[in-house]
């Protein structure tokens, strides 16, 4: 996410990585396929799970004095392989704060 001022200054910006880890943990069985073996890991799910999950999260941005307007953009990306993205959804508004 980014938030620019009516200058085009980038007065915030916050990124946030959601991940599926798998972590070998010591002294499970094991199987017969050494180099895969299902048993000795553990999962650590750090991502985002579908099913109507919803996450909300509030920021405080401190704007600039007289700032009169803002422009926000969120993109969600999925990065499929190191390095390589698409964008799977978008939003940018554009806030404007009556004088006063």
């Amino acid at each position: 996410m980014t938030v620019k001022d009516q200058n085009g200054k980038t007065v915030f910006s916050e990124k946030k990585e959601f991940s599926e880890n798998l972590f070998v943990v010591e002294g499970k069985e094991d199987m017969m396929i050494a180099e895969w073996n299902v048993f000795a890991q553990e999962l650590v799910d750090l991502s985002l799970h579908g099913g109507g999950y919803t996450k909300t999260e509030t920021f405080i941005i401190h704007l600039p004095e007289g700032a009169t307007s803002a422009d926000v953009e969120a993109s969600f990306i999925y990065e499929y392989e190191p390095g390589e993205t698409a964008t799977v959804q978008k939003v940018v508004k554009k806030v404007n704060f009556p004088k006063q």
